[in-house]
């Protein structure tokens, strides 16, 4: 299993690293406009997407030993759904285009929303291959497809194809995924289903999906908001601010949150040693993630006119105030970890609800306030939802959860790092302040983490 685990992982990190750099080529030949445009098409897959399958996979995987039967149930409750609501889309195409602000969107919502009907051909073979976690066979899968897709898209963006391009991007690595999973696998569906398999899934289901549009329409809003009422230019340079942002820290995060859930729940009667992992992991999350954020805001400007180009420079104010607690969103996700295994559920789902009603009321304002108002909120919800689990946290373990001893190092390393990164912003620029302030990170992770590899080598080496 933890074989299969690493496969997993290798799988979110090339295919979010491979996404990451095509993406910096396709911004280089395309505008802020044509990802704007994709985004706005992607609030209505996305939310297609959770009502095709929200929760249907689900409830085949819960099962001890899913049968032929269920995995055929599944199969076709996906492709009717696709099929349904691909012609919805069809059909108000333009009412959704008119609701969204961008007339462009009549031409490119029939083309995209072509994904789900691919998409429902692949859903009951990677849920069986979830089912017996084999993430070995799905890398080989989407690693590829990624790569194929990637190039594809490239090669339209080079031809002039603008936002299309990013679409037939996507739909490339959903037809090629889909072909590779029916290649490797042997499972065919059968038509002859029970009417009770079909009842019995979509009672599981249902609630699941509900749950997921709520949370899929609060996700989606600030897209919404964005396109419809400023300019599908501000949505593209928003959003690229965002991925910019999430590559270091939501997807550390993710990973992080997969590896400790197994290690918290193995502590499950053992409070103390749950409190102590959680702690010098945090501990060490700080130590890193501060003086990460801290080197790229400093540099966020370098970055963005190196990386993407001139016309997204305006992504660089966004970035940099995303930035501003990101550490704490990482910390955030194993606090939530314990407090699953804590059997707390109820109090993550009333958080939860709580911040998407915050963000909804916050996507509303930011009509008025503007997209500085928006970034801010989202900063201030990173920090708020950190503070309520601490405080679950302290009341699950009776005391303070974040002791000085284990964070005086994080503590003593952001002051440091704010004084000499301010020293460095204010006397060199371009090149200069990137080549000095990249040799501070460097010397800081050297000095605080060098001391514990050492000792985890030394055992090594002495045998």
């Amino acid at each position: 299993m933890v074989h299969e685990f690493k496969w997993n992982v290798f799988q979110t990190i090339g295919i979010q690293v491979i996404n990451f750099v095509f993406s910096i080529l396709l911004a280089r030949i395309l505008g802020p406009s044509e990802f704007g445009l994709v985004a706005l098409c992607m609030v209505i897959i996305t939310i297609a997407q959770t009502l095709m399958n929200g929760g249907l996979s689900e409830s085949v995987m819960r099962l001890k030993e899913p049968s032929d039967q269920d995995y055929s149930a599944l199969f076709v409750l996906n492709l009717v759904l696709s099929i349904l609501l691909f012609l919805s889309i069809l059909i108000f195409r333009v009412p959704l285009s008119k609701l969204l602000g961008a007339s462009e969107l009549v031409v490119l919502l029939p083309i995209i929303s072509t994904l789900l009907l691919i998409n429902s051909f692949s859903i009951s073979q990677s849920t069986r291959l979830n089912r017996v976690a084999d993430f070995k066979t799905q890398f080989w899968i989407n690693v590829p497809a990624t790569i194929v897709s990637s190039f594809i898209g490239l090669a339209f963006a080079l031809n002039g194809f603008g936002a299309y391009s990013l679409i037939y991007m996507q739909i490339a690595f959903a037809s090629l995924a889909t072909i590779a999973l029916w290649w490797n696998s042997k499972w065919r569906p059968s038509f002859r289903i029970s009417k009770e398999k079909i009842v019995f899934h979509l009672k599981f289901g249902l609630p699941l999906t509900y749950n997921g549009l709520l949370t899929g329409l609060a996700t989606n809003l600030n897209s919404f908001i964005i396109g419809k009422y400023f300019s599908a230019a501000d949505l593209g340079i928003f959003n690229r601010a965002l991925a910019f942002k999430n590559l270091p820290i939501s997807n550390a995060s993710n990973i992080i949150e997969k590896n400790t859930f197994p290690l918290l729940a193995n502590k499950a009667d053992d409070k103390d040693g749950q409190k102590q992992l959680y702690s010098q992991l945090t501990a060490y999350l700080f130590a890193f993630f501060i003086p990460l954020s801290f080197y790229l805001i400093l540099n966020a400007e370098l970055i963005f006119k190196l990386v993407l180009g001139d016309k997204w420079m305006n992504g660089v104010f966004y970035f940099q105030l995303l930035l501003i607690g990101s550490a704490f969103e990482v910390a955030t996700r194993m606090g939530i970890n314990i407090l699953k295994v804590g059997g707390l559920t109820r109090y993550l789902v009333f958080t939860e609800s709580l911040l998407n009603g915050l963000t909804v009321m916050a996507s509303l304002m930011a009509i008025y306030f503007g997209l500085t108002f928006l970034t801010c909120s989202l900063v201030f919800f990173t920090l708020l939802r950190f503070s309520l689990v601490q405080f679950k946290l302290n009341n699950y373990f009776g005391t303070s959860i974040l002791s000085l001893k284990y964070n005086l190092n994080a503590i003593l390393t952001s002051f440091f790092l704010g004084m000499v990164f301010f020293l460095i912003y204010n006397y060199s620029q371009g090149f200069y302040r990137l080549f000095f302030s990249t040799a501070v990170f460097i010397t800081v992770c050297f000095v605080q983490f060098f001391p514990h590899l050492k000792n985890r080598l030394r055992p090594a080496s002495s045998k």
